[in-house]
């Protein structure tokens, strides 16, 4: 509800004034309102764990039956990024799921784990690295030994 969204919107404006009282805004390597953003999200999630809420909207086409990834930009893809996204799509389903929650959604290892039900963060970032070679091996046309 509109209420509650408000609730947790004046509590992250608490947790950024105190951390802002306690000097620790300086160490912060990102804009203040990424930062804002994140202490948000944060809440939220916390919020719904309390009330046992799965946090994730559910879809018409879950992510493992997604053919391809969908990008809406307003400027054409560089010759690079058409490559990566080309080399992305080839990959097998929990592997694109993974890349795009971490690179394309900023989700970080530990929310990986929660959203996506891994066992811990271990397994997270092995299954992460082997992706990602997997992924540089696509596109610079070497063959994997998967």
């Amino acid at each position: 509800s509109e209420a509650e969204c408000l609730d947790v919107f004046h509590d992250s404006l608490i947790i950024l004034r105190n951390h802002a009282i306690k000097g620790n805004l300086d160490k912060v390597r990102h804009q203040l309102s990424t930062y804002f953003m994140a202490i948000g999200k944060y809440r939220f999630y916390e919020y719904l764990k309390k009330r046992q809420v799965d946090p994730l909207i559910p879809v018409d086409k879950p992510p493992d039956q997604i053919d391809e990834i969908d990008l809406v930009l307003d400027e054409e893809l560089s010759h690079k990024q058409a490559l990566i996204m080309r080399a992305l799509a080839t990959l097998g389903p929990a592997c694109q799921k993974l890349l795009t929650f971490f690179y394309l959604e900023g989700l970080s290892i530990q929310e990986i784990v929660l959203v996506a039900k891994y066992e811990n963060a271990n397994v997270v970032r092995a299954q992460k690295s082997r992706c990602l070679k997997q992924l540089n091996e696509r596109i610079h046309g070497k063959r994997s030994s998967d």
